[in-house]
């Protein structure tokens, strides 16, 4: 089956990539290993890094089989802007120009994160009858207005109101919606107007159960010592792993760190990722030895990370959106405690 799998901001991380695999590479090896023709559209642009995406030519298949379409779109820094806006529109317009080239597909999966893109996609599906899905990962245009100050989400949603045009429609003309939760699965139907049909349903995260090789795993335990992190019995590793941004109540986990940094010296904080406010919270608590920052991580560091951690933070607003995500019920900062196998 010929599959084309559309998303822009997702990292490529593809054989010998030092970036971590997440929805959409984990979803293009499952298929690939089941003899699937895979074509990924995805952005010159990286969203992730904010740097230019390393490619030879507009269309090249890497090795392993996957073919990888590269869309023009400018660079932007920060991920809630104009500039962002800018790029998203360029790799719609850029999208339309290169599809209708291309052998059709036979399906075709793309994100609710990037509507100009995944509307020019279901525009080109519904016209030549290619059953498209579309995949709820956030909840775009609302996600920009729930993070605007209380005094001006009014005036926030009435700015996103095109937006919300834009996944009204790409939700009304989705052939089935998929999603993180049930909830958010809910949320697209709202957004199309029609009741459940048999494929809508939730695929939560996942990651592979398998063990990385073990070299890997080895150069992981030399990266955590060389980091100071896990080297005591009785050191109390608590883990952040996510966005380092406004989105998150990051502030709050770094303000836990200052507060237990003599009052429970054992206590070691691990913030791993970037973000638009890393740079600025790195400089803001300098002075604490207790606070690591080791930057984005590979798949072999998060296995072992986890092995030494006690504590897992996971710091969501209080907002509608991120508890549907990920919390089963509400609570003030998301906190999420799994104690490993030693005693504290």
């Amino acid at each position: 089956m010929r599959i084309w799998l559309i998303n822009a901001w997702e990292p490529l991380a593809w054989i010998g990539s030092k970036q971590r695999p997440l929805r959409t590479t984990l979803l293009a090896r499952a298929l690939i290993a089941e003899k699937h023709e895979v074509t990924w559209f995805t952005s010159t642009f990286d969203h992730m890094t904010k740097t230019p995406r390393p490619h030879s030519q507009p269309i090249e298949t890497l090795p392993g089989g996957l073919n990888v379409v590269y869309l023009e779109g400018m660079p932007y820094k920060r991920n809630i802007g104009l500039a962002r806006i800018r790029n998203h529109y360029q790799l719609g317009k850029a999208f339309n120009r290169v599809a209708p080239g291309l052998a059709k597909p036979e399906v075709i999966l793309c994100p609710s994160t990037q509507l100009e893109l995944s509307c020019g996609a279901i525009a080109y599906a519904n016209k030549r009858h290619v059953p498209v899905v579309i995949d709820i990962r956030d909840w775009w245009p609302e996600t920009f207005y729930l993070t605007a100050p209380k005094a001006t989400q009014r005036l926030a949603k009435i700015a996103c109101w095109p937006y919300e045009v834009l996944i009204r429609k790409a939700c009304r003309g989705a052939t089935a919606i998929t999603a993180i939760t049930e909830e958010f699965v809910n949320w697209g139907l709202a957004k199309a107007g029609r009741a459940r049909k048999p494929f809508d349903r939730a695929f939560p995260h996942a990651y592979p159960a398998a063990p990385a090789p073990a070299a890997e795993l080895a150069a992981a335990e030399k990266f955590w010592s060389e980091h100071n992190v896990g080297t005591a019995a009785d050191e109390l590793v608590c883990t952040f792993i996510g966005g380092v941004s406004h989105l998150l109540e990051v502030t709050a986990v770094l303000e836990a760190a200052r507060l237990l940094e003599q009052k429970f010296p054992k206590a070691k904080f691990v913030v791993c990722g970037g973000g638009d406010r890393l740079d600025g919270f790195r400089k803001q608590y300098a002075d604490l030895d207790n606070i690591v920052w080791p930057g984005f991580i590979n798949h072999a560091q998060i296995q072992t990370l986890l092995r030494k951690s006690c504590l897992g933070i996971n710091p969501l607003r209080d907002r509608p959106d991120f508890l549907a995500r990920a919390c089963p019920k509400k609570s003030d900062f998301g906190i999420c405690i799994r104690r490993n196998d030693r005693a504290h």
